[in-house]
């Protein structure tokens, strides 16, 4: 929710950059011209625009929302899938947090209605990801890392610093965008030299292209583009092992 000055940089895709490729993602693998598509908000998400996503991303009028629905903490989720299936919604675009997105697929599969369930990090925990195991409704979540973009060489020296400063290994990807942004920050340093200033040190961030900091995908930024992985990783969770689907990039 901050507001973006022109001196702040962002290491990853924000929230709304997330749904973005979602929608992007559904465009291109999910959507056909007979599907239905909903967008579920819920008071405990992140206050997502789907639909400028959707918009944004050039769906047609006849690819406009079927449904937009809101839950509460007095709205009911078995009433909510029952509108939803009442309304053959085939591709839902999901907002909130992971109780209710879990319940939501508990009842997509008691009806054996199975939608495809878009949604971002938020919605997903370890409680919540063995719930939607168990109920088999495919659900496609938008990440901007994965740990398989982590070299062996980069892990080595997070741990090393670990066990140098007595840092408990908890919280791992806070961890890992840490260490990145010291990495980018430090290479910014050295591109500017010894007469640092605030505009040098933008103009050298500014500079940097496909950089390599062996824990996230290459950072690039530039005038117009002050987020360095503009785009995300699109994995699927059922009832097998998750799996990553796509890259989906934003540029």
């Amino acid at each position: 929710g901050l507001e973006r000055g022109r001196f702040t940089f962002h290491l990853t895709s924000t929230l709304e950059d997330q749904a973005r490729a979602l929608v992007k993602y559904a465009q291109a693998n999910l959507a056909a011209a007979d599907q239905k598509i909903a967008i579920l908000a819920s008071d405990d998400g992140a206050g997502l625009n789907v639909g400028d996503a959707i918009h944004r991303q050039g769906h047609s009028a006849q690819r406009a929302p079927a449904l937009s629905l809101r839950l509460t903490a007095s709205t009911s989720v078995a009433d909510i899938a029952w509108r939803l299936r009442r309304a053959a919604v085939s591709i839902i675009f999901y907002d909130g947090g992971p109780a209710r997105l879990a319940a939501l697929a508990e009842e997509a599969d008691k009806w054996g209605w199975r939608p495809a369930i878009l949604t971002t990090t938020l919605a997903v925990t370890a409680e919540s990801l063995a719930r939607l195991g168990k109920a088999g409704i495919r659900v496609f979540v938008a990440y901007p890392t994965l740990t398989s973009d982590q070299s062996p060489e980069a892990l080595k020296l997070l741990y090393l610093l670990r066990a140098a400063y007595n840092i408990p290994d908890r919280h791992l990807s806070m961890q890992v965008a840490a260490l990145a942004s010291a990495r980018v920050l430090v290479e910014g340093l050295q591109r500017v030299g010894r007469d640092l200033t605030r505009p040098k040190f933008v103009a050298a961030l500014l500079t940097l292209q496909n950089f390599e900091t062996g824990l996230m995908p290459p950072i690039s930024f530039g005038p117009n583009q002050r987020t360095g992985i503009r785009g995300a990783h699109i994995v699927t969770l059922s009832s097998g092992p998750a799996a990553t689907l796509a890259w989906i990039s934003l540029d």
